[in-house]
Parts: structure tokens; sequence; C-alpha cells
């Protein structure tokens, strides 16, 4: 099993900041599970930058945004 770094979960937590304030969507909405279109596509954007740009494990990514790890 994959351990979650801390210092992942420190660097998407930084981004899903970002998307809240580039979106102006409260990061408890981003975390959510709507699938509204306004809070999808932050979400996504942090979700595949996270994992394409910054190499930071499934793992990690599904934990801050609350979601399975599958659907990462």
């Amino acid at each position: 099993m994959k351990t979650t770094n801390i210092t992942d979960i420190d660097e998407v937590e930084k981004m899903v900041q970002v998307a809240e304030t580039i979106c102006n969507i409260p990061a408890n909405t981003i975390k959510s599970n709507s699938r509204r279109m306004e809070v999808l596509a932050p979400r996504m954007a942090v979700s595949n930058i996270a994992r394409l740009e910054r190499g930071i494990h499934y793992n990690a990514i599904a934990e801050v945004l609350c979601k399975d790890r599958c659907s990462i």
C-alpha cells in the first residue's frame, strides 16, 4: 500500500486554495460531491495538475478532494 506524503497533501491543499481564489468558489464546495460544471472544472484542474505535472499519487489527491482514489 502506498503511503501518502504530507508535503504532497499540503501541495494539493495549496492548489485547491488557488482554484478557490481564481474561480471564486469556496474550498469546501470544490471538495463536495457536486457535479455542477462550475465546481467540476476546478476540481478536475487541480487533480490533473497534481497528477500530471507534479506526479502526486492518487491517494493524496483523493484524500484532499474527499473522493475515492478511482475517481481521480
